[in-house]
């Protein structure tokens, strides 16, 4: 009988509890409001910066390709700069990766340097295909 009195008593003061918790709703202060919105941001900062990877990605492989097959030919410096650039996005993607809150928006601003020279080696030294 004695085991069964713990759990009742417990009930009983949570559910008298309940009424004075639902009056009193809690405000979220502005600081949490702040931070989720820093952290929507990231994180929609960062789904596009993978999209980005993944789809530079994607080019190099294909490139790597049309290259073995002999349908894309490209002087050894272009490939080499082109290389270098793709070099440079993987490392800053990695940084990026793995950011925490005092190096991010150096993460972040290294990240946007290198996916603009990437597209800049892309444009000046890839052929265009039709």
């Amino acid at each position: 009988m004695k085991s069964m009195t713990l759990p009742i008593l417990a009930g009983s003061l949570l559910l008298a509890a309940l009424p004075s918790l639902a009056a009193s709703p809690v405000t979220p202060s502005p600081y949490t409001i702040t931070a989720a919105i820093v952290e929507s941001a990231a994180t929609e900062y960062m789904n596009n910066a993978d999209w980005q990877y993944n789809d530079w990605s994607q080019k190099m492989a294909d490139l790597d390709m049309g290259i073995l097959e002999k349908k894309v030919t490209m002087s050894a410096q272009a490939k080499a700069d082109l290389d270098k650039a793709w070099d440079k996005i993987k490392l800053r993607w990695a940084q990026l990766q793995s950011a925490n809150n005092n190096d991010w928006d150096g993460a972040r601003a290294s990240w946007a340097k290198a996916s603009e020279e990437m597209q800049d080696a892309w444009q000046h030294l890839v052929p265009h295909q039709g």
